[in-house]
């Protein structure tokens, strides 16, 4: 009875991912995250996006001085790195896709099409205002 309880969830999966999909690349990633029998955490992530991402390294230094940004061009929340960290980007850009401070506090920046939002930008609020990947 296991076994065709297996085979039914498996197949069931399968059929799901395989008629969910548009034929197209993949645009999505999984976090993982994992206990050892002596406590460490293992955080990983896969990103399938179906394209090279060619990825960097990127090292920010303790005190590294940061304005977030805002949707009309002023200046944001001013601040600075407490710790450092090193992740790695995508595609070029300035940001950190993955990343882990000196601390061991580990972050994803997670694609969620249409599934997440914002709230809506106010100029009152600029102060305080950082964009989605700061």
């Amino acid at each position: 009875m296991r076994t065709l309880s297996s085979f039914l969830f498996a197949s069931t999966l399968i059929g799901t991912l395989f008629l969910g999909s548009d034929g197209g690349p993949a645009r999505a990633c999984t976090g993982i995250r994992t206990t050892a029998v002596d406590g460490t955490v293992v955080q990983a992530r896969t990103m399938e996006f179906g394209i090279a991402m060619d990825s960097q390294v990127i090292v920010v230094p303790r005190g590294y001085d940061r304005t977030g940004t805002t949707p009309d061009g002023q200046p944001g929340i001013r601040w600075s790195a407490r710790y450092a960290c090193v992740g790695a980007n995508g595609a070029g850009m300035p940001l950190m896709l993955n990343g882990v401070n000196e601390k061991g506090l580990a972050c994803g920046l997670f694609y969620f099409p249409g599934m997440a939002q914002y709230m809506p930008y106010s100029k009152q609020a600029a102060s305080r205002t950082l964009a989605a990947w700061e």
